[in-house]
């Protein structure tokens, strides 16, 4: 279980960011999906265009972590990308690897 602190800090790091950016700028982050409600709720009337793009260890299984992107000022509505699955057996997949090896970007 997350300490009760923790998300007073994740929400307060999150404004800090936010803050730093010029209005158009972005944030990108990645976390745990447990902390969702914690991030959009700390990002609600500072970001918008929000992209969510769920990371799966393997196909079919749950997400493991998330990464969101964000647009400061933007009232734009949140969308989900297709889910990112790092490995088929036991290397990484196909487009996890060519993530890993810096040949491909995150289509997003």
């Amino acid at each position: 279980a997350m300490p009760a602190a923790q998300p007073r800090a994740l929400a307060a790091w999150i404004v800090a960011c936010i803050a730093l950016l010029e209005t158009g700028g972005l944030i990108i982050m990645i976390h745990k999906p447990a902390a969702l409600p914690e991030i959009l709720a700390a990002l609600s009337g500072r970001a918008g265009a929000l992209t969510l793009l769920p990371v799966q260890a393997r196909e079919g299984q749950p997400a493991t972590r998330i990464l969101l992107r964000g647009k400061k000022g933007s009232h734009a509505p949140l969308s989900i990308a297709p889910a990112l699955v790092l490995h088929a057996g036991q290397n990484f997949g196909g487009a996890a690897e060519a993530l890993h090896r810096g040949e491909e970007l995150i289509d997003w």
